[in-house]
This record gives C-alpha cells, sequence and structure tokens, in this order.
C-alpha cells in the first residue's frame, strides 16, 4: 500500500518537474544568444587575375579573392624603373683621340696679334742750320750700327726747328736725314735696300720751340725700325 502511494506521489510531481527543465533550457539559451554578435557577409571586391600584359580584374568575395603576391607587382614594377632609367642616362661622348686634346690645350694665335709690329727709335742731334755730325750724333750713330736688325724696315726721317723759312728748313732737314743714310748704308750695305728717307722742316716737334733746349731737341734725324712682333 505505502508502494502504491510514492509512485502515485512521484507521477504527480513530474509534470511540475518536467515544467521547471523546460523554462530553464528556454532562459539558458536566450542567455547564450544575446551574446553571439551576427557576423555581417563580406562585400563582393574586384581582385587582379595574372600579372604584366595579362592580367585581367574579377568580382569575388572574400576570402575567395586571390591575394596580390611579389611575383604579381615585380615584372611590371621593373619594366617601369628600367624605361626610367632608359630615358633618363644620358648618352656616354665618343672617344677622343690625343691629337684633338692637345690642339684644343694648346692657345691659338691670333692673326691680327702676330701682324703687330714693333718698333724702335733713335735721335740723333744737329746743330743749328748745319747737316754734318758732331761727336754726340755720332756716338748715337755708332751704338744704333751695331743694333739695328737684319730684318725689318728702316725709316729715317730730318727735322728742323721752327726758326726760318720753311722751303730753307725741308732743305736742311733733307739734307741732315741723306747725312745719316749714308753713315748707315757705309756701315752696313746689307741693310740699304730697307733704308727709307723722310724730311720735313717745321714738323713733328719733339718739345717746343720758345726755349734754346727745346729747339735744340727739335733740330734732329729720327731712326726708326718697324719689325714683327714675336707671338705671345
Amino acid at each position: 500500500m505505502k508502494v502504491l502511494t510514492l509512485a502515485t506521489s512521484a507521477l504527480e510531481t513530474l509534470p511540475a518537474v518536467a515544467t521547471t527543465l523546460m523554462l530553464a533550457s528556454c532562459g539558458h539559451q536566450a542567455i547564450e544568444t544575446r551574446h553571439l554578435p551576427a557576423t555581417p557577409s563580406p562585400a563582393p571586391q574586384l581582385a587582379q587575375v595574372g600579372y604584366g600584359n595579362q592580367a585581367d580584374f574579377v568580382q569575388c568575395t572574400p576570402p575567395q579573392c586571390p591575394t596580390r603576391t611579389q611575383k604579381t607587382l615585380g615584372p611590371a614594377q621593373a619594366i617601369e624603373v628600367s624605361q626610367v632609367a632608359d630615358e633618363e642616362a644620358p648618352p656616354l661622348p665618343a672617344p677622343r683621340s690625343l691629337e684633338a686634346l692637345t690642339a684644343e690645350a694648346s692657345p691659338s694665335v691670333d692673326p691680327d696679334v702676330a701682324a703687330i709690329t714693333e718698333q724702335q727709335t733713335w735721335s740723333i742731334p744737329f746743330a743749328f742750320g748745319s747737316a754734318r755730325l758732331g761727336a754726340a750724333g755720332l756716338g748715337i750713330l755708332r751704338q744704333v750700327t751695331a743694333e739695328l736688325p737684319a730684318q725689318g724696315h728702316i725709316t729715317v726721317a730730318g727735322r728742323t726747328d721752327d726758326a726760318g723759312p720753311a722751303p730753307i728748313n725741308d732743305l736742311l732737314a733733307h739734307a741732315r736725314a741723306t747725312t745719316v743714310r749714308d753713315y748707315l748704308v757705309h756701315a752696313r750695305p746689307e741693310l740699304e735696300g730697307a733704308i727709307t728717307v723722310e724730311a720735313a722742316g717745321k714738323c713733328c716737334f719733339a718739345a717746343p720751340n720758345d726755349t734754346p733746349a727745346g729747339r735744340a731737341r727739335n733740330r734732329r734725324v729720327e731712326i726708326t725700325v718697324a719689325r714683327q712682333a714675336a707671338p705671345p
């Protein structure tokens, strides 16, 4: 009789236990669901397939999209760098011969500079109204005769002061120049063809004629040698 009573009591409490277990299970499942965030679906994107001139682009969804590797980027980048290097590299100068370098290093001589002449002048004094050589004039002529170069043009110019008529002074100037020319030709016969005689009275004064010293300086014969200067 007691066994029957216990069995009946257990059967009566079984629905209540089952109900409690179901409620507990539902509450636990709701809690777990709240802690799991929703995962969004990845957006489709464009991906490169192949590389270089054969490269193409397709639409895919990660993680199925192909990844870009160094092999994908390498050939295109190397071609660009090579093209830039070819465009920017300056051309190498052509080899030059030793003769060309020597010609550039040697300065060229200007023809105008080479044609420049140098001059040297001596003055032979004369006494008033005379065309004869004095002691001073002879001493200078001996020095000039020794120094005259073998090459060059020699000009012998007779001069006077401003005293007296111009025609007489012209004749006196010419006589003085002839005296000096004859002395040079006698001492250096090889120079005869290089000598030119000029004469003018009351011309080309070397000093003012307002003092005896100035007039003495004007009574003279000038010997001028002109020759081509050596190139610099």
